[in-house]
């Protein structure tokens, strides 16, 4: 078959063109690394270096107090130490406020820069004549130091010296919860029979005070007895109330106690149980009628709170109010009559409350007093003898009719 000439010279151009590229066109490239001699030094890069994670430390602050008393007109304030402090801190000044149950921040203070940073804490003018406050300190965590929160009591109080006797003493005001009078308030001490308040508010609040109690052989070693019961007698706890208070008859609060718990011990865990109800810090019991024991103690203003506490039972008042009383058992018949050592009864606006007297203890007394609408709880503790402690305990008088209303 015969190739067309046309046909023939397109064949033979491609062919001329296909022998005109040259052949490096289709080599590999060439090798362009560069051998290393066994000479060469290489370079080895360092991995980076993390940088150290600073744990914060503690926060101590030195100079903050547990209370604060002033007078009213005075300038309240307290100098801390914070460290650390570096970068600065923010410190906040907080009050407690107790129908909302929290802490409200009423003022802000910046610490300098530095390892120990001092600062002056002053509570605000508005808040002096509130008295009696729960503030507390609140500095939040940093990168070098952990949080840090502390709480402590304002009270402007004591506006004069009164030259009491006592070794510590208290007035508390039972309708606002403030302190007009501390002297050492918080020291604990032995209470003596002041404890039988308690006794009184433990008796009322299980139930018993409408109860009867059988007389218990153990009970005639109580001393200062008055019952001098007979075996198998029986008595109405409200009977043996009057006893306990009035004349402060060990024995009486010996028969309730083992008869509403089976035992002193247990009585007195229930005795423990109502101090951390009402939210005493430094009263412990070991017993119904304050026997002297080292772990048996009380303080001014836990006893004050203490009748405070009582004063709310119309069972407790219409005891303590009375100046004598007298009743008899129920089985045998045996009478007994009896007057109150309180010897504040006659003085207007005194209600009534509980002496206490022991060689460790000296001569105590808590009561309530009632002025201008007011209702207060005044205790006195560790009077060298009877007759001043009721002296002490007419200036305590003296003082809220004083400055009850006016700087409280």
């Amino acid at each position: 078959m015969r190739v067309s000439a046309k046909i023939l010279s397109v064949i033979l151009s491609l062919i001329m063109a296909f022998v005109a590229i040259p052949f490096s066109a289709y080599a590999e490239e060439p090798d362009t690394t560069v051998p290393v001699s066994d000479t060469t030094t290489t370079t080895t890069t360092q991995p980076t270096t993390e940088p150290k994670i600073v744990k914060p430390k503690k926060t101590v602050v030195k100079g903050m107090p547990e209370t604060l008393n002033k007078k009213a007109s005075k300038e309240i304030s307290f100098k801390i130490k914070i460290s650390p402090a570096d970068p600065k801190r923010t410190v906040k000044l907080q009050l407690y406020n107790s129908k909302k149950k929290k802490y409200k921040t009423v003022k802000k203070y910046t610490t300098e820069k530095a390892d120990t940073a001092k600062l002056k804490i002053t509570i605000p003018d508005k808040y002096r004549k509130k008295t009696t406050g729960k503030w507390r300190i609140v500095i939040n965590k940093s990168k070098t130091g952990k949080k840090y929160s502390k709480t402590f009591k304002v009270t402007t109080s004591n506006l004069e010296l009164l030259g009491l006797n006592a070794k510590t003493a208290c007035i508390y005001c039972v309708d606002t919860g403030q302190v007009l009078y501390d002297k050492k308030m918080n020291t604990r001490r032995a209470p003596a029979s002041t404890t039988k308040v308690t006794t009184a508010i433990c008796v009322i609040e299980q139930g018993k005070f409408y109860a009867n109690s059988k007389f218990l052989p153990l009970a005639r070693r109580a001393p200062a007895g008055r019952l001098n019961g007979r075996d198998g007698d029986v008595y109405r706890n409200r009977d043996l109330m009057h006893l306990m208070l009035l004349p402060s008859a060990n024995d009486a609060a010996i028969v309730m106690a083992w008869n509403i718990a089976g035992s002193n011990k247990k009585f007195a865990k229930i005795m423990n149980k109502t101090v951390k109800k009402i939210g005493l810090e430094n009263t412990h019991y070991m017993n119904s009628f304050g026997e002297p024991h080292k772990e048996h103690y009380s303080t001014a203003y836990d006893l004050a709170k203490t009748v405070a506490y009582a004063g709310q039972y119309e069972e407790f008042l219409s005891v303590v109010k009375k100046t004598s009383y007298s009743f008899k058992s129920l089985k045998y018949r045996q009478s007994y009559y009896m007057v109150a050592a309180d010897k504040l009864h006659g003085i207007d606006g005194h209600i009534g409350g509980k002496t206490g007297l022991s060689k460790q203890a000296g001569a105590c007394y808590t009561g309530l007093y009632k002025h201008d609408g007011r209702t207060y709880a005044v205790c006195v503790m560790g009077c060298t003898s009877k007759p001043v402690r009721w002296v002490d305990m007419k200036k305590l008088y003296a003082y809220i009719r004083t400055y009850g209303r006016v700087k409280y």
